[in-house]
């Protein structure tokens, strides 16, 4: 079941900045400036946890839960609320009831989730006490299947029948926690470095095109049977205080053909309605190259905007069924 606590540490990261060092300066500065590539350490650390595989791909939401979880506070703003548990999209719900569990998100390097439907997993990086977390879930009605605990069919009072919706299965390995659907595969967030999504070349592109940011969405869809993969992520620099948040949304197509009909729809898209309204400043700019990449930035009062958007299929000039 669970291992003793210790500080779990993996060599993620140092391979994958010496495979982005290829394409870009991905461990460089930390000024967060789009396409820098220099801040996203974390990104490309969670980025080396996830098995690159079709599931894992079609989703993937990053946060750095430790500096998102003290904005409100810090700032006395409730915009940056809804940057809170976006790391995971099952315990994001959850997320004041997690600490009666002695599940902290805010004292984790970072939470990522991947893939969809019953096989999605989060991990909670970090930072954790399994030990802990097992007695109190145990408690609560959560059993022991050999693998990790698994929630009861039904569970009453005190909010805890969201709970277990929230955490149908659970695991912990060192200081790390995952938290999963009924049908999640471990090894998702176990993966060797060279087979991780911070070896593929596409979602390596894109962490360095997003650069350093406290949360991000990767999104993998296909219009008129062709794929197109889209990054969002709001940008460390400046996040949490009084200023507009900066964004940048950067996007890798099929074909030169589909970038340039990209460009053209996102500047149209983010000048009408309710883009316009929520977004300032706006920049979309086509990168090129083998990946047809294009990139766009903006200001807005709405740091999570952007994120929701990408998650409901929404970004502007991105629509997808």
């Amino acid at each position: 079941m669970f291992a003793p606590f210790r500080r779990h540490r993996t060599h993620a990261l140092l391979l994958a900045c010496a495979v982005l060092l290829g394409t870009m300066a991905a461990c460089g500065d930390r000024e967060g400036s789009p396409g820098s590539g220099g801040g996203d350490a974390e990104l490309v650390k969670a980025l080396g946890r996830l098995a690159d595989t079709e599931n894992i791909r079609t989703n993937v939401r990053f946060a750095d839960e430790a500096v998102t979880m003290h904005f409100p506070r810090k700032t006395g703003s409730v915009k940056w609320r809804g940057l809170i548990g976006r790391g995971s999209a099952r315990l994001q719900p959850e997320v004041i009831r997690l600490p009666d569990y002695d599940i902290r998100l805010d004292n984790s390097e970072y939470v990522v989730t991947a893939g969809g439907s019953s096989r999605d997993v989060s991990l909670v990086a970090g930072g954790q006490f399994p030990v802990e977390v097992t007695r109190k879930l145990v408690a609560a009605g959560w059993r022991d299947d050999g693998g990790g605990l698994v929630a009861p069919p039904v569970l009453t009072g005190d909010g805890l029948q969201f709970l277990s919706i929230a955490m149908p299965r659970v695991h912990g390995e060192g200081g790390d926690l995952f938290v999963g659907g009924d049908d999640a595969n471990w090894d998702d967030v176990r993966a060797a470095p060279e087979r991780s999504l911070a070896a593929n070349p596409t979602f390596r592109a894109l962490a360095g095109c997003l650069g350093d940011v406290v949360a991000a969405y990767f999104r993998t869809r296909t219009r008129d049977e062709r794929t197109y993969v889209i990054a969002a992520g709001v940008l460390r620099a400046g996040a949490g205080s009084s200023k507009p948040a900066k964004f940048v949304v950067c996007s890798s197509w099929s074909t030169a053909e589909d970038m340039d009909r990209s460009v053209t729809e996102q500047r149209q898209e983010y000048a009408h309605d309710r883009p316009a309204e929520v977004f300032r400043d706006v920049t979309v700019t086509a990168l090129g190259g083998g990946l047809h990449m294009v990139r766009a930035t903006a200001g807005t009062a709405e740091p999570d905007a952007i994120l929701a958007m990408v998650d409901d299929g929404n970004a502007p000039g991105m629509q997808y069924g």
